[in-house]
Formats: structure tokens, C-alpha cells, sequence
């Protein structure tokens, strides 16, 4: 075994890419923030969602399932959610302590110790148990920076209809996923 002189000093490492350039249309950011403001300010509220998705089991026929959800928010440290549908059958709520999460086909549950507030608790269940609530940007107090955190496009896609609402139609891109919202046009700019 022989070790060859270095030649010259040390190499210099690659310098990391640059992150991607924000590409995001003024319009588009300006209804996002209309609507995380005006869920910022709401005390309480309630949701429900319907999500639709297709599976693709390997070899077999593509299935479409479907859940719905529903949420009840209390700022700033209390929230229930419950689920049903194809995929799952769960409740789970945040009473200012403590976390329950039940699973109601098998009929067992788990409680976890929480922080003080929503927004902490949220950030725990994401970083110590790697579980991110689906619509949780949602229920933070501030749903606009939550939302557009890692943003690198957004664009304005005009006033489309959504259940029957006219709304403000936006895309989104991260690194990681590209979202769409419609955000009701009229004087209460809630998400549809």
C-alpha cells in the first residue's frame, strides 16, 4: 500500500444547489392570505371534507375510495376530528392536555401527553410521531404562513365554481407536492 502526496491542497466540495426560484402570482398569494386571515380570526369553526383518491393494488384494477372528514376547532388549544369511508374509521381530539386518537373499527386508542396549544401540538404529533393531520394548515393560528411555507409557484386560475360556489380557483407547487384550493369569492373567503 503506498499514499500518494497530495497535490495542490485540498479540493473544494461542490457548492449545494440553489434552492428553486419563487414563482408566485400576486393574486394568488393575496387570497391565500385573505382566507388564512380571515380563518386566523374565526374563535371556532367546523369542517368537513370528502377526499377522493384512487388506489392501484399491484395487478389489479384501479378502485376509487373515498373518506370524508370532519373537524371542530376551538383557538387556541382544542380540536376533535373524526373519519370515515373507505380507508378509515378513526376520531381523535386535542382537549388542551392531551391527544386521543381511537380507532373504531378495532376498538383501541392511544393518549399522548400535548403542549398548550394547538399549534404546538400539531408540531409534536409532526416531529416526534411523524403524523401530519390532512387540512391541519387548517386549524394553525396562522393558516396563510403554515400554508406557504416552502412555496416555490403559485398562480391566480380565475373564479371557478366549487359546490355550487364561485370561487377563487389557486395552484401551488412545493418541493414535495402541488395543491390546489378554491376559495369562496364572496365576503367570507373560506376555503371550498
Amino acid at each position: 500500500l503506498g499514499l500518494a502526496p497530495l497535490a495542490g491542497g485540498q479540493q473544494a466540495e461542490p457548492a449545494a444547489p440553489a434552492p428553486p426560484a419563487r414563482r408566485v402570482e400576486a393574486r394568488a398569494e393575496q387570497e391565500l392570505k385573505r382566507m388564512g386571515e380571515f380563518l386566523a380570526g374565526l374563535p371556532h369553526f367546523a369542517l368537513e371534507a370528502e377526499e377522493t383518491f384512487d388506489e392501484i393494488p399491484d395487478g389489479e384494477l384501479r378502485r376509487q375510495l373515498s373518506n370524508v372528514r370532519r373537524i371542530a376547532v376551538e383557538r387556541p388549544s382544542r380540536f376533535a376530528a373524526d373519519v370515515t369511508g373507505d380507508t378509515l374509521n378513526r376520531a381523535s381530539w386535542y382537549d388542551g392536555r392531551t391527544v386521543t386518537v381511537l380507532d373504531k373499527e378495532h376498538n383501541v386508542y392511544a393518549v399522548i401527553e400535548a403542549p398548550a396549544t394547538s399549534d404546538a401540538t400539531l408540531q409534536k404529533l409532526e416531529d416526534e410521531y411523524g403524523v401530519v393531520l390532512p387540512l391541519a394548515d387548517l386549524l394553525y393560528a396562522d393558516p396563510y404562513a403554515v400554508r406557504m411555507a416552502g412555496v416555490t409557484y403559485g398562480r391566480y386560475l380565475g373564479i371557478h365554481q366549487a359546490v355550487g360556489v364561485a370561487c377563487h380557483h389557486l395552484a401551488f407547487s412545493q418541493p414535495t407536492i402541488e395543491w390546489q384550493v378554491w376559495i369562496d369569492a364572496g365576503e367570507r373567503p373560506l376555503p371550498r
